[in-house]
């Protein structure tokens, strides 16, 4: 699958990877394409060469390396995006942001 944009509500419509909201992970996780959607728990590293989207169940703590990336649950860490970041209103952030281009 490939992500082929968002729905009215800013959720991707397509992705690669899920981790679902009774999930919980911790590792690292990489990814050279497409895209991951993390609703659950999640605790490590996550080099995505896609997007990263971060659903408003979602709790990510570690450091988040993707092309674009939206938050819209709760993140603890480093978030660096090469392309674009997106905080949604339901977002909360702890931690540092990078964007680089």
């Amino acid at each position: 699958m490939q992500v082929k944009g968002k729905d009215n509500t800013g959720n991707l419509t397509r992705v690669d990877t899920i981790i679902g909201k009774e999930a919980t992970f911790k590792g690292s996780l990489e990814s050279p394409g497409g895209a991951v959607r993390i609703d659950g728990n999640y605790e490590g590293e996550l080099h995505i060469g896609g997007d990263l989207y971060i659903g408003e169940t979602g709790v990510v703590a570690g450091t988040m390396v993707a092309k674009n990336i939206t938050v819209a649950g709760d993140v603890k860490g480093t978030l660096e995006a090469r392309g674009k970041l997106e905080l949604t209103a339901t977002a909360k952030v702890e931690g540092e942001t990078k964007i680089v281009i």
